[in-house]
């Protein structure tokens, strides 16, 4: 059974950024790429560099010489709010060992009748010809890429978010818009959603990541 579990979570595709927390005392971790951060009231953030996360038996493991962090798919809650999100998370760090939850919290999760401005591609501020906006209608998604118009239908299913066979208009983009605009039309295909806060989306998917800001 074991075996089993494990084959089925190598299969999976490891996420690029995730975020844990926990309480008592208060922490927090944001894992995008091949970094992670650790942030502590009172301390300045601690910023490491770790690899690629391993699979575990019902989730995954972030890890270098300085850290472990685990999250196994359990349902969580974070004792301050009525959220439960997916996994549960534990985090020996110098000496200590941290619970918290992780992923993206049921209730932070609704998208529908939402609109967002991009506001950075694969971690680098967007530089376009005109903003670049995503809006959530129902079952439904629309935007500019910062060139050309998209919509077309979505899904969200806990932390993926899936926008299939968008409809794009056909104008010409110039300097780095094309190269902005296939960026992001390929993450929003098939995403990872990651909340930072209630204002701030990371999608990450295809190699890449778009960060949104709500408006």
């Amino acid at each position: 059974m074991i075996v089993t579990m494990l084959l089925a979570a190598a299969a999976q595709t490891p996420p690029t950024t995730y975020r844990a927390v926990g309480t008592e005392p208060f922490w927090s971790v944001t894992v995008a790429g091949q970094e992670m951060r650790i942030e502590e009231p009172g301390v300045p953030a601690v910023i490491l560099l770790i690899r690629a996360p391993q699979p575990i038996d019902s989730g995954w493991r972030w890890h270098n010489r300085a850290i472990t962090m685990d999250a196994v798919r359990a349902p969580c809650s974070d004792g301050m709010s009525d959220r439960t999100y997916p996994d549960r998370v534990t985090l020996s760090f110098r000496g200590r060992t941290l619970t918290g939850c992780g992923g993206a919290a049921a209730g932070s999760g609704r998208l529908a009748d939402t609109a967002w401005r991009v506001v950075a591609i694969d971690g680098r501020r967007v530089r376009l010809p005109r903003p670049a906006t995503i809006r959530f209608t129902g079952d439904r998604i629309e935007g500019n890429s910062g060139c050309n118009r998209f919509g077309g239908g979505y899904a969200l299913d806990r932390d993926r978010l899936t926008a299939a066979r968008l409809a794009t208009t056909r104008m010409a983009c110039v300097g780095t818009g094309m190269a902005a605009e296939q960026r992001l039309l390929g993450v929003l295909a098939a995403a990872t959603v990651t909340w930072r806060g209630e204002r701030t989306l990371v999608l990450s998917g295809g190699g890449g990541s778009v960060t949104l800001r709500r408006e």
